[in-house]
């Protein structure tokens, strides 16, 4: 796919991102004092408790106004004036609080079959860390429905011949650089040709024999990087790795390593930075009985102020899309963290180890609407976010639990190539989208290159 071309990809995903309103159910009778205006607002959240992701104390009463995606003000509720009942999504009775980032995932076309399931479980944006090259503009197509999160891709992981990951997973997600002037070239094409959002470097030694970047090299990378304004992520395994990684300015681990790291080193890390993203469940074997050096490390670097970041490496055997549940338990049985701190972890620093942070991952005006509207208080128990009630991403209902009204698999209709205009205008009228199934590349295309196709096919909003 050429860049062009992936620009058009993401224009028609702007385009058939659809507002869905939850007519009766979302239906309120509180009135107000008229003290601001809220005209041209697309939704009004009320919150009986916010939590903003910031780590500042919930708030009670509180609205949040959004406008065009985004969240244009937040205020106390009593300020709101009156409004289009239709507009309001009455959160009084529950928890709001910013969507959930999954920091380290490794996604596949087949894997927009979960976006579903993320999206219900509260997860808004994943971080798409190494890809296959030629793919890297697919996935804010396959992502892209109302129903999916937000992805932000790294393209290929950056190494050198014989390094990971093409020994482990092969060269496909493999992208080779061979010095430090080579590095910064091949960066800057990541960025200019593929439109990369971020880069993801490898500097893991788990393997004896496996070859490495050097620090010229990833100083190089890094300052090509920060020139564009993007953050470098490192996939590091041993303390060795970390010791090379701080050394060359990495903004973000992927991973943390397995062999304790000296006192030194971590606070070099903090002084530098650097936030870590520890991916408990695969540093630990897939179980409770790690290597004890991994939750040591994490604790040790979260005592001396360091940032620590939610993300599982879903993609891997036994980690299953959706809330990563096992990551956010350590954070607090292993790690010690408070019910509070995982939840900055798990929006404002995982935002921050994407380079994301001033689009998303806390509640401020100006931020991108992606919050989360829960039953229960999720500062005094972390089961309460197992009760999802309502997701809103860029401003969009994507998930509401009392009503099958977002776009999901169960609303696929497959159709003839020529099925009925009349069909098609009824699908798109609700909400829907019509394309064409490319079989040959397992995916939905524009209905621009229905000659490419064999069956149309309607995505729709599900009707209970």
């Amino acid at each position: 796919m050429d860049r062009a071309q992936g620009h058009r990809y993401r224009n028609v995903i702007g385009f058939i991102a659809m507002f869905i309103v939850l007519g009766g159910v979302l239906s309120v009778s509180w009135t107000a004092q008229a003290t601001t205006d809220q005209q041209g607002a697309d939704l009004i959240v009320l919150a009986g408790t916010m939590i903003d992701g910031t780590g500042a104390p919930p708030q009670r009463d509180m609205a949040l106004v959004i406008r065009d995606g985004y969240i244009s003000e937040i205020l106390p509720a009593s300020q709101i004036q009156e409004y289009d009942r239709d507009r309001i999504i009455d959160g009084r009775d529950g928890i709001v609080l910013p969507g959930f980032i999954n920091a380290h995932a490794h996604t596949r076309a087949w894997f927009a079959d979960y976006g579903e399931q993320w999206t219900r479980e509260g997860v808004t944006t994943l971080g798409n860390l190494a890809s296959v090259l030629e793919e890297t503009d697919d996935y804010r197509y396959y992502f892209g429905w109302n129903i999916s999160p937000h992805v932000v891709v790294s393209g290929p992981m950056v190494t050198v011949p014989g390094g990971y990951p093409a020994p482990a997973w092969g060269e496909q997600i493999a992208y080779y650089v061979r010095g430090p002037e080579d590095a910064s070239l091949r960066t800057q094409a990541l960025i200019d040709i593929y439109g990369v959002d971020l880069i993801k470097i490898s500097v893991s030694s788990f393997r004896p024999g496996w070859t490495r970047l050097s620090v010229p090299e990833i100083r190089a990378i890094v300052d090509t990087a920060h020139a564009n304004g993007l953050r470098v992520v490192a996939h590091v395994d041993r303390l060795d790795d970390y010791r090379r990684a701080v050394e060359g300015g990495v903004d973000t681990l992927a991973h943390i390593p397995f062999e304790f790291i000296p006192d030194e080193l971590l606070q070099r890390g903090v002084d530098q930075g650097l936030v870590i993203v520890p991916t408990f469940q695969v540093q630990s074997g897939n179980n409770r009985t790690p290597r004890t050096a991994v939750y040591e490390n994490a604790r040790r670097f979260h005592a001396m102020g360091g940032a620590l970041a939610l993300g599982d490496d879903v993609g891997n055997p036994n980690i299953r899309p959706g809330m990563p549940f096992f990551e956010l338990e350590a954070f607090r049985d292993e790690v010690g963290l408070s019910e509070h701190e995982i939840i900055v972890a798990s929006t404002k620093n995982a935002a921050t180890a994407l380079g994301i942070e001033n689009v998303t991952g806390t509640l401020e005006p100006g931020k991108r609407a992606d919050l989360l509207i829960i039953g229960e208080d999720p500062l005094t128990d972390l089961d309460a976010l197992r009760d999802v009630r309502i997701v809103i991403k860029s401003g969009r209902i994507a998930y509401h639990h009392a009503e099958a009204v977002l776009l999901s698999r169960r609303g696929w209709e497959e159709h003839d190539e020529y099925a009925s205009d009349e069909w098609v205008s009824l699908v798109e009228a609700y909400g829907g989208h019509c394309g064409y199934w490319d079989a040959s590349r397992v995916r939905m295309v524009d209905p621009r290159h229905a000659g490419r196709a064999g069956r149309r096919v309607c995505q729709r909003v599900v009707p209970e």
